[in-house]
């Protein structure tokens, strides 16, 4: 019956309202940091340079997560970008593993795994291995001994 109705000849289907695109890129970077400014580049590689050189300021010993970050380049609501930012990075160049999440503990990221898997040779996270390197030491659940008192501030 739908078909016969709407479709008959010199009948025209109703128009739709065509929706307006978004762009799905990350906003443009406040006045004032790095991310703004004559760099070049698109806002994400912008955006992903500031993480970078925020995470560059934290010191051997010291951690901070993602969302202060976020905070510190003026996107409080990005810790989530700041993490896709760092899954990219260079890790020579960048000391990507003094980043934590807001519990205290380590992300799982799939290809960060050393070892085997197996009892005698139990996967590790490589995070972990250079945190231990740093001085850090973890509980029985995985949360970073005293973390709060070691925060880097922005």
């Amino acid at each position: 019956f739908f078909f016969q109705c709407c479709h008959q000849p010199g009948m025209a289907p109703p128009k739709r309202k065509k929706k307006k695109a978004t762009s799905g890129a990350l906003p443009a970077s406040p006045a004032g940091s790095t991310a703004a400014g004559a760099e070049g580049g698109t806002r994400q590689h912008r955006f992903h340079r500031a993480v970078f050189q925020k995470v560059k300021e934290v010191e051997p010993g010291m951690l901070t997560t993602y969302g202060a970050i976020a905070k510190a380049l003026g996107l409080p609501n990005y810790s989530r970008h700041v993490g896709f930012a760092l899954a990219g990075c260079d890790g020579a160049k960048v000391p990507w593993w003094r980043v934590i999440n807001s519990s205290g503990k380590v992300s799982w990221r799939p290809k960060d795994r050393i070892g085997e898997g197996t009892k005698a040779n139990p996967f590790k996270s490589k995070q972990v291995v250079l945190l231990e390197k740093e001085g850090h030491w973890f509980s029985e659940t995985g949360t970073l001994a005293g973390w709060t008192r070691k925060l880097h501030e922005f």
